[in-house]
Formats: structure tokens, sequence, C-alpha cells
């Protein structure tokens, strides 16, 4: 009975023997080494959402021209469609009305300032009353006043261009009779070529403002002309949009 428990004995520490002996040092030295992963880091691609609006294509400024003065038209120069360079001669109104009343203007100062003259040497000589030289010397600068606004219809007869423009529109036909103030033309400043476009308030909040917004318009086929922001008006409209206008190349 001893032998034979002594042998099994024997033969369990002989198998674990001979498997602890069979193990390279190499192998047992991989096994307790912690496993090699290779890593990078992958940034996100930044995230471009294009979108499609509709616009209307605008001059920078449109303004209606008209005289400060009324009188009847003798010229009206650019018919539309044209062309016109700042300081260009566009309308004039029949100036001999306004010449006569510049001249007669000019002879009522000389003689107001005559009178001025004369009743201030008779009050500085004690011959006339120092009452009298003033209410003549207030005639004078009266007239003064008068002879400039009469000068002042004259310049104001000859109207000109304010800048470089396309005449939009005549209001008025040649040769007519107008008052102050009443438009005979319509000009666009095309100086800059402006884009509306109503924009949707959402594409506002999902870009996260007007600062990260690029503008591009359509030319011709394949071309993109880069567009730059001028002003934005925020205005609620029944379908809850924001407008976005004077978008300018």
């Amino acid at each position: 009975m001893r032998k034979q428990v002594f042998g099994k004995n024997a033969l369990l520490t002989l198998i674990a023997t001979v498997g602890l002996t069979t193990i390279p040092a190499n192998a047992q030295d991989a096994a307790i080494a912690p496993p090699t992963v290779r890593t990078m880091i992958v940034e996100a691609a930044p995230l471009t959402i294009s979108r499609q609006f509709f616009g209307r294509v605008r001059a920078r400024e449109t303004v209606d021209l008209a005289f400060e003065v009324g009188g009847r038209l003798a010229l009206l120069v650019p018919e539309e469609g044209a062309r016109i360079a700042v300081g260009d001669t566009i309308a004039e109104l029949e100036r001999d009305g306004l010449e006569r009343a510049v001249a007669r203007a000019e002879l009522q100062f000389d003689m107001a300032a005559r009178e001025a003259a004369r009743t201030r040497a008779l009050a500085e000589s004690a011959t006339g009353a120092a009452t009298r030289a003033e209410d003549a010397e207030t005639a004078r600068d009266l007239a003064d006043v008068a002879l400039r606004d009469a000068r002042a219809a004259l310049a104001d007869a000859t109207l000109t261009a304010p800048f470089d423009a396309l005449v939009a529109a005549r209001l008025i036909p040649p040769q007519s009779i107008v008052e102050p103030g009443q438009p005979l033309l319509r000009l666009h400043d095309m100086s800059e070529v402006r884009v509306e476009i109503d924009m949707p308030e959402r594409v506002l909040v999902e870009a996260g403002g007007l600062e990260r917004l690029g503008f591009t318009t359509l030319g011709p086929p394949g071309a993109k002309l880069p567009l730059r922001l001028v002003s934005f008006q925020p205005d609620v409209s029944p379908q809850g949009r924001g407008r976005c206008n004077q978008v300018a190349v």
C-alpha cells in the first residue's frame, strides 16, 4: 500500500517538474510583458454646410434727383439706361428769370449799402438820428441775404450727377414745368453691386453667428464669385425668418 501511494506522488511530481523545465525563459517574459498597441489621434474634418438662396441684385445706392428751385426744364440729358460720370450736367432749368433775379438783388444791395453808409455818416456828424442809421444797416443786411439767395437759386438751376451712375428712369418728360423738390431722374450707383437675400433665422443659429458664414454667388458655368457681408437687418416675418440684407460683391 505504501509503495502505491509513494509511486503515485512521485509520478505527479515528475510531471510537474517536466512541465516547468520545458517552458522557455523568453516565453515566460513574453507572457508577463504587456501587449504593445499603436495609437493615433484622428481629428474630425471641419463641417461645411452649403445652402442656396434666391437673391435680388441691387445697386449700392438709388436716389431720385430734384431741383431745389422751380421752373421750366431747358435740358434733360441722359436717356434711360445711359451711364453718366460724377459731375456731368444732367438737367438745367431756364436761367433767364433767375439771372434777372440776381441782377435785381445786386442793385438792391448796392442801394441799401449806399443808404446805410450815408445815414451812418450823418449820425456820426450829429446831423442825423442814430436809429435811422441802424435801420439802414439792417436793410442793407437783408438785401445781402436776398442777393445770396438769388445767386444760390441760379446755381441750383443746374443739376449734376452726384456719382458715377446708371440712369434707371426719367420721371418727367423734357420741357416740363417742375416744382421745387419734384423728382426728375432716378439714378443707380453701380460702383458696387449688391445682392439682397432673405435668410432663415435657423441658419444663423446652426452656424453660430454671422462671423462663421461665407457667401458666394453663382456666375458663369462653374464659376463662383466671392461676396462679403455689408449689412444685416434682423426682421421677424410671419414665417419666423431673419433677414440678411445687402451682401455686396
